[in-house]
């Protein structure tokens, strides 16, 4: 009992502290990325730091596995450090009690972090994208997005989390009339009702070889649309974190509208394979310390550990861009970085039985 206990503190504390540390270094390059290369209008300084402050758990959730990963490494090879292992060893405990005790410190750990990372994070995200947002456009003509709804081109300059949109226009070629529909207008919002509606709108219609004729102004109308206010917060902000719920409607929206939602899909599977990945990860790191790495020095073991974050982080990356051109389902695109982990770690666990 009191093993088990000193195991699970010697894990959780470990993953705490990789966690913090990890944390801390994210936070200062992101930092330093945004104030060097998107400040502009009215993000400045002041909203960048809240930006990054607001955003920095959704991105540690991202990395959590390789967190496991570096974490569990650390524990162990201070456990193998100071003979530790030896000692809990010669109790009588073997090495499969061992690891299955090893495993309750991180287990505890993914199950903090799914709870918050898909409850916290997504409203943190959705405070900090619409900060940026908002004050990106004030004063400023780089940020906005493009999206078609049905046969209608959009550009929205800033989006609130509550769907509201700032300001924007609209593009349509109605085939009946032979003539191009251009809509400005100064908002859209939800009403009582819940409907969606434009505010200040004014229309110009241009049929071929005719001057633009001011159709209208600052006129409310309602907006025929299939988006809820996730959804459409969520096209100015495609970097933010969305809980597994929302990718998947996300993605069914995409897909009824005839867009890519390959990377949405691929989003949703990754997040729902995170768990497993974290625990294919920590079963690599307990095979690397009871075998290749258990004479290695600490400073080693945390060496091999970032190492191999970043290839699996690297791996992670490079999955979009391959599942796309060799057509590659999302899910198995998802588990690759899984099985590469599993095969690594059985097959070290194999030699080591030999």
């Amino acid at each position: 009992m009191i093993l088990s206990k000193y195991i699970f503190k010697s894990m959780f504390m470990a993953i705490f502290v990789t966690l913090v540390a990890i944390g801390l270094i994210d936070y200062v390059m992101a930092l330093l990325n945004e104030l060097n290369y998107r400040l502009d209008g009215a993000y400045q300084a002041q909203q960048a730091f809240w930006f990054i402050t607001l955003t920095t758990p959704g991105r540690l959730y991202a990395f959590f596995p390789y967190i496991c990963l570096i974490g569990v490494l650390f524990a162990f090879g201070t456990m193998a450090d100071h003979r530790e292992l030896v000692i809990i060893e010669s109790t009588g405990l073997s090495k499969g009690k061992i690891i299955a005790r090893t495993l309750y410190g991180p287990i505890v750990w993914l199950i903090l972090a799914f709870a918050i990372g898909e409850s916290l994070v997504p409203k943190l995200d959705q405070q900090g994208y619409e900060l940026r947002n908002v004050a990106a456009a004030q004063g400023s003509t780089q940020y906005g997005v493009w999206h078609r709804d049905q046969d209608t081109y959009y550009f929205f300059k800033a989006v609130k989390k509550d769907g509201s949109v700032a300001a924007g226009f609209s593009v349509k070629y109605n085939t009946l009339t032979d003539a191009m529909i251009y809509d400005s207008f100064d908002a859209i919002s939800l009403t009582d009702a819940g409907d969606w509606q434009f505010n200040g709108l004014a229309r110009y219609t241009n049929q071929r070889g005719a001057a633009w004729q001011n159709e209208f102004s600052g006129q409310s109308e309602p907006w025929d649309t299939n988006l809820t206010p996730d959804l459409l917060w969520l096209l100015t902000s495609p970097d933010a974190k969305l809980s597994v719920f929302k990718l998947f409607e996300y993605s069914n929206y995409l897909s009824a509208q005839q867009l890519s939602d390959d990377n949405f899909r691929l989003q949703f599977w990754q997040r729902v394979l995170q768990p497993v990945l974290s625990l294919a990860l920590i079963w690599l790191a307990i095979t690397f310390i009871f075998g290749p790495l258990r004479q290695s020095s600490t400073g080693a073991r945390i060496f091999i550990g970032l190492m191999l974050a970043i290839s699996f982080n690297l791996i992670q990356s490079l999955i979009a861009p391959l599942a796309s051109t060799i057509n590659l389902p999302e899910f198995f695109a998802a588990a690759i970085p899984v099985a590469l982990a599993a095969s690594i770690a059985l097959v070290l666990q194999f030699k080591k039985a030999l």
